[in-house]
């Protein structure tokens, strides 16, 4: 019988276990003397360790030789072999995860998501802020759902058709670029839609504001964003405005305007120009408010816009402008349907003048021009329901107080001031 050669190598495919002859040599009986007894021993490499196993018996280790190399092909042994330690460490996860009803694998996956977002915060710690300040109280809901909500609130509250109409316009269209649930958009998304309106920078930031309103309400009220963390349109870009001069109208083109204008829209044009109140205002405006006797346009809350009572002194030109209309009551400029169209009716009247429509020249106009007269920045604001910083940054010192006494002395032809009879000769010489 031929002596078997060592080692053995025995192979699958890429596999391979080698059996080497490693016999021993004990010392035995009474007397120590040395006995050699047989032994093989397998070696492979698995894991990236070197695992060896020892037999007394060669067919026994072939055997085993057999099993492991067919498990080492089969892919059945890709595993690494764990030490000791971490066998112990293994046990103890699983242990723990257990009373959580939750697998290692999953526990992993989500440690490691929540690690890469905290970055350097500690996990406990996160937690239990997030537990403590209400974070298991969020309730989702879609953009389409909180502008319902929110503009049902607005007139529950009676807010002023003007905001009501004005948050309509803009958020309906917000919520039409989007149906998710409002945690979901961010801030980049938000600035790419407000970019993507293609508006000049005042009304894009207006947009945006309306924007800032929704998400307030929605985490503020409806409880659909955390509130111990600010919200994607908090950080929205607010586009720089562009320092523009206001449009006026000068004291010979409102003559033009007043001398050619259809007769039934003088009241409007009249108390737009010498009292200064927003268009918005006047499609509500009353007969009840206008007092001429005593010198006083008194707007009620539900007419302002900002829904606070305003009184605005009647000029002289003014009250003569008025008074062959006076009425006891009912609205100041009745047969328009919104004040869109009496604004539009009101631009088509200067048009038909040949005068230039410059936008919201007539309350820019009385502003302006109040301002140049009383040198009260407090008192022109309270007059016209602006802020003093308003005031400051957009109307002194555009006009003189000279051109300022020509513009409060326009009246009807038949009573026209020195002042303004002045300029229509200017104008027409």
């Amino acid at each position: 019988m031929a002596k078997t050669k060592f080692p053995i190598t025995v192979k699958r495919g890429s596999a391979s276990v080698k059996i080497y002859h490693t016999p021993d040599t004990q010392k035995a009986g009474p007397n120590g003397k040395l006995v050699r007894y047989d032994a093989f021993t397998l070696s492979y490499v698995f894991g990236g360790r070197r695992i060896r196993r020892k037999f007394s018996d060669l067919t026994e280790a072939r055997t085993e030789a057999d099993n492991a190399v067919t498990a080492i092909a089969n892919g059945a042994m890709d595993t690494r072999v764990l030490s000791t330690s971490e066998v112990s460490e293994y046990c103890d996860a699983r242990e723990s995860l257990s009373r959580l009803n939750i697998t290692l694998a999953s526990a992993i996956t989500e440690f490691v998501a929540a690690k890469q977002a905290a970055d350097s915060v500690n996990l406990v710690q996160a937690a239990q802020f997030l537990k403590r300040y209400g974070g298991d109280k969020i309730t989702r809901q879609t953009v389409p759902d909180l502008f319902d909500a929110l503009l049902a609130l607005k007139k529950a509250e009676g807010a002023g058709a003007y905001h009501i109409n004005d948050l309509d316009t803009r958020l309906r269209k917000f919520k039409e670029a989007f149906t998710s649930f409002i945690d979901e958009i961010t801030t980049d998304q938000i600035n790419a839609w407000l970019t993507g309106l293609g508006l000049e920078a005042r009304t894009q930031n207006n947009y945006r504001a309306a924007v800032v309103q929704l998400f307030n309400f929605a985490k503020a009220k409806a409880k659909a964003l955390p509130h111990w963390l600010p919200h994607a349109a908090d950080e929205a870009m607010r586009v720089k405005e562009a320092v523009k001069d206001t449009g006026l109208y000068t004291p010979e083109e409102m003559i033009t305007i007043m001398r050619n204008a259809p007769a039934d829209l003088i009241p409007a044009l009249a108390i737009r120009a010498f009292a200064g109140i927003r268009n918005e205002e006047l499609f509500k405006l009353s007969w009840q408010e206008v007092d001429l006797d005593g010198g006083w346009i008194k707007l009620k809350s539900a007419t302002t816009k900002l829904r606070a009572r305003r009184l605005i002194p009647v000029s002289d030109n003014l009250r003569e402008w008025l008074t062959p209309h006076l009425k006891k009551k009912g609205p100041f400029q009745p047969g328009y349907a919104s004040a869109k169209t009496l604004s539009e009716a009101i631009s088509h009247a200067i048009s038909t003048t040949g005068t230039p429509v410059k936008r919201n020249a007539l309350r820019n106009c009385y502003t302006s021009y109040r301002m140049a007269i009383l040198g009260d920045v407090a008192k022109v604001a309270e007059e016209t329901g602006n802020s003093p910083q308003m005031i400051r940054e957009n109307y002194l010192e555009l006009v003189t107080p000279k051109e300022a006494e020509a513009w409060f002395s326009i009246k009807p032809l038949h009573t026209e001031s020195t002042a303004a009879g002045a300029l229509v000769a200017k104008s027409k010489s």
